[in-house]
C-alpha cells in the first residue's frame, strides 16, 4: 500500500516527534500564575485594590480586638485580635503567590500560621487574669502616744474645759471626743483623728491637683498611690508623712495627752490645698485667720493649679 506524500500518515513518519514541557507537580499552570499575577487573591479587584483591602481589615480588627479587650471582653477582642493576624497572613500570602509559582508551600505555610496563632490567643486566654492577683498590703503604723510638749497659750482655756484641740497654724479645732472629723469636704471626712486606749490613730485622704487620689490612710493603716509613693516616718509621739520628693505633706505631733499639732502642705478634692506650719495656715492659697471651731468645713472653695510655697 503506497503512502501519498503530504497525507497525515506521511506527515508522522517524516516529521519529528514535538516535544512538550514538563512541569512540577506544585507549579501553577501559566494562565494561573498570570491570573495571580494580575488580580491577587480576589479576582475581581486589581492586586492593588486586594491588598489593601487586607491591610484595611487587618487593621480594623486589630482596633476592635484592642477595644474590646479595654472594655473587658476578653474573649471577643482575642478573636479580633487573631482576624486581623489572619488578613496580615493572606496578605503575605498574596503577595508571595505574585512572585513564586509554587503554590502548596505557601497554602501550608498560610495555614500553620493561623493555626499556632490560634494556639497562641487560646493560651492567653485560657491563663490567670493578672487582675486576679494579690493586692499590695497597706503599710501599718503604729499609734501615736502623748508627748511632754507644755499646752500651748491659746488652747489652755479649752483644754481646761476637757476638750481635744488640734493646732492648725494659730487656729484651734476642738472636742469633746474622739474619733472627730476635724477636716471635712462636702460632707466627706478628709482628716480625722481617733482614740484607743492611750493612743490615737489618725485618717486621712490626699490627693494631686487633678482630683486622683494619691493615698489612704484609714485608722494608721497607709495604702499607698504606686505612682506616689510616699516615705513614712515616725517617732512614738509624731507621724510625717513624705511625698516622693521627701517634701513633708502631713505632720501630725501628739503634744501631749490633749493637744496636736498639724503641719505640712497637702491637697485635698478639687485641688484645694492646705499648708500650716506654727504661725499660719492657708487654705486655696488664702490665709486662714485665727479661729476656734470645731470643724474645718470645706464645701465651696475651689483650688488652685499651684502647691502655695513654703
Amino acid at each position: 500500500m503506497s503512502i501519498k506524500p503530504g497525507s497525515p500518515k506521511h506527515q508522522s513518519c517524516n516529521e519529528p516527534t514535538k516535544k512538550h514541557p514538563q512541569h512540577d507537580e506544585n507549579d501553577l499552570p501559566t494562565t494561573d500564575t498570570k491570573k495571580i499575577t494580575k488580580f491577587g487573591l480576589i479576582p475581581t479587584l486589581p492586586p492593588i485594590g486586594s491588598r489593601l483591602l487586607e491591610v484595611s481589615f487587618s487593621w480594623i480588627f486589630w482596633i476592635i480586638g484592642g477595644d474590646s479587650n479595654s472594655a473587658g471582653h476578653k474573649l471577643l477582642g482575642y478573636v479580633f485580635d487573631w482576624l486581623a493576624v489572619v488578613c496580615f497572613l493572606l496578605l503575605a500570602a498574596d503577595l508571595l503567590f505574585s512572585a513564586w509559582q509554587s503554590r502548596k508551600p505557601i497554602l501550608i505555610a498560610f495555614g500553620l500560621s493561623c493555626l499556632l496563632s490560634a494556639g497562641y490567643y487560646g493560651w492567653l486566654y485560657s491563663r490567670p487574669s493578672p487582675t486576679t492577683a494579690v493586692e499590695p498590703k497597706p503599710v501599718a503604723v503604729d499609734l501615736l502616744y502623748p508627748g511632754n510638749d507644755p499646752t500651748p497659750t491659746q488652747t489652755e482655756q479649752f483644754v481646761k474645759d476637757g476638750n481635744f484641740v488640734l493646732l492648725l497654724g494659730r487656729s484651734i479645732f476642738f472636742t469633746k471626743t474622739l474619733p472627730h472629723d476635724f477636716i471635712l469636704q462636702h460632707e466627706e471626712p478628709i482628716f480625722t483623728i481617733g482614740k484607743q486606749g492611750d493612743g490615737v490613730w489618725l485618717s486621712a485622704k490626699l490627693f494631686d491637683s487633678q482630683g486622683f487620689i494619691i493615698s489612704e490612710v484609714v485608722s494608721n493603716q497607709f495604702f499607698l498611690n504606686k505612682d506616689n509613693i510616699f516615705r513614712i516616718a515616725r517617732t512614738s509621739n509624731t507621724l510625717v508623712i513624705y511625698d516622693k520628693r521627701d517634701n513633708p505633706v502631713i505632720e501630725l505631733n501628739f503634744l501631749n495627752k490633749s493637744a496636736f499639732r498639724l503641719t505640712g502642705s497637702f491637697c485635698i478634692r478639687d485641688g484645694v490645698w492646705i499648708s500650716a506650719d506654727k504661725d499660719s495656715a492657708t487654705v486655696a492659697g488664702t490665709i486662714f485667720l485665727p479661729a476656734a471651731i470645731g470643724q474645718l468645713r470645706l464645701d465651696n472653695i475651689h483650688g488652685i493649679p499651684q502647691p502655695p510655697s513654703r
